[in-house]
């Protein structure tokens, strides 16, 4: 019997063991099953995640307040993408110096083009000394790179912040658009604080646009592209409109380094002549059309627009001469909101800056030119006037306007990021005019 036993006892144990597994084989299929678990869990955070990003699109085009934005989200919105560049179309150099033997090259000094007489010692013929500003970021598209004995067409973005703030960040996510789009870009950053840099002025600006611009060609030519055949268009932003339109209507500074084929400013600054500084009186009650003087002095006599604050005005205008004056001083010069044009002080400053007011420096130099102001910002009074200068020269067709109607100053860029629409016309029309005026169309 208990021979027995144990042979049921043994068939039993070799039964048990034939219905086993392998330990590798339960290793695999333990391992298969959290694979598919963690897929899964993908497969829902992803269907999550995208219907919570459609929703989100679906309440900003719904008019949603975006208050709670930061400006790099506002940005990176208005451009249409979060990419990051190193993983899209091109080669990125970052803080590229253009000093030249540790010398920013001088346009302005005396003896060379554009040099003012009337300056004085702003523009004495002294070099500027170094400075840690003087950099720009360049992007170039691997398009450009197999083009490089063809022409290529750069776009140069120049910063706003009234002359004492701001960077070239700023301009960073455009100079990247841009760029996917197929156009060598750049955004550059410029001495802008009175405070910091000795002898600084607008025309030094306008000095290290040159020395930018010379050292963008230079770096190109250093990568075999055919520096003969580089074409330039300048945007800017607010008081970088106002660098890049009195650049641009210089004949000789715009065709000394590399041809500039047109002009972008977006609120830019044409004056600051009291005269074409106006606010409006009540907020989103702004103009249809702003395009013709008659519009702007009809809205002046029926109240729609109301006259800016002096104190801005001169503050301005004393950061581009370069020679700060005391608050006391600006007191002094205004009266009853009224500023004292007989002034001596007030003749001097007017003296140096007015040479730096586009709008008086136009002539016949009639670049193509586009604009873009915005309906809240009394600054849509200086595209009147500068349409109205390109009119007196027969050249009506060299410059258009998009009108953001109810953006405002708020947050950055003159509230241009209110009307995120009118930017992306915007961007159409500026892609618009680099395929009419860059000699080679990138399609």
């Amino acid at each position: 019997m208990e021979e027995i036993k144990k042979s049921m006892d043994d068939l039993e144990e070799q039964l048990l063991n034939e219905n086993k597994l392998p330990k590798k084989i339960k290793i695999i299929i333990i391992l298969l099953i959290i694979f598919i678990v963690l897929l899964i869990l993908i497969a829902i955070f992803i269907i999550l995640y995208f219907n919570n990003r459609g929703k989100n699109q679906g309440n900003n085009e719904n008019g949603k307040d975006n208050s709670d934005k930061s400006e790099e989200e506002y940005l990176l919105e208005i451009n249409g993408f979060k990419e990051k560049w190193y993983d899209i179309y091109g080669n990125r150099t970052i803080n590229i110096s253009y000093l030249e033997n540790n010398i920013i090259p001088n346009s302005y000094r005396k003896g060379k083009p554009n040099y003012i007489e009337e300056l004085g010692d702003l523009n004495n013929g002294k070099d500027y000394t170094k400075h840690d500003v003087n950099v720009y970021d360049l992007y170039i598209p691997f398009s450009s790179l197999s083009r490089k004995d063809k022409h290529n067409g750069i776009i140069l973005f120049v910063h706003g912040g009234g002359l004492e703030n701001n960077t070239k960040e700023e301009t960073e996510c455009f100079a990247v658009r841009f760029a996917k789009m197929g156009y060598i870009t750049a955004n550059m950053e410029y001495s802008n604080c009175l405070d910091k840099y000795k002898e600084k002025s607008f025309y030094r600006i306008l000095d290290e646009i040159s020395a930018c611009i010379k050292s963008i060609k230079k770096e190109l030519v250093s990568q075999n592209f055919d520096g003969n055949k580089l074409e330039l268009a300048l945007y800017g932003i607010s008081s970088g409109g106002q660098l890049i339109l009195s650049y641009g209507f210089s004949d000789k500074n715009r065709n000394e380094i590399i041809p500039v084929k047109f002009l972008m400013s977006a609120v830019g600054i044409a004056t600051l002549d009291e005269k074409y500084w106006y606010y409006i009186a009540v907020p989103n009650k702004t103009l249809d059309n702003i395009e013709s003087i008659e519009d702007i002095e009809k809205a002046k006599n029926n109240g729609t627009i109301l006259k800016s604050n002096p104190y801005f005005l001169l503050h301005l205008m004393n950061l581009m001469t370069g020679k700060k004056l005391s608050q006391d001083d600006l007191n002094k010069l205004i009266i009853n909101d009224i500023i004292q044009k007989e002034d001596e002080k007030y003749k001097q400053m007017y003296k140096f800056a007015k040479y730096g007011f586009p709008v008086e420096r136009i002539g016949k130099n009639t670049i193509p030119l586009l604009c873009l102001y915005c309906g809240n910002d009394g600054l849509f009074v200086h595209y009147s006037y500068l349409r109205q200068k390109y009119i007196n020269n027969g050249a009506e067709n060299n410059i258009s306007l998009v009108y953001m109607k109810y953006a405002g100053h708020e947050r950055f860029h003159h509230g241009i990021e209110r009307d995120i629409n009118a930017m992306k016309q915007m961007h159409v029309k500026m892609l618009e005019y680099a395929k009419t005026y860059f000699t080679n169309d990138l399609n």
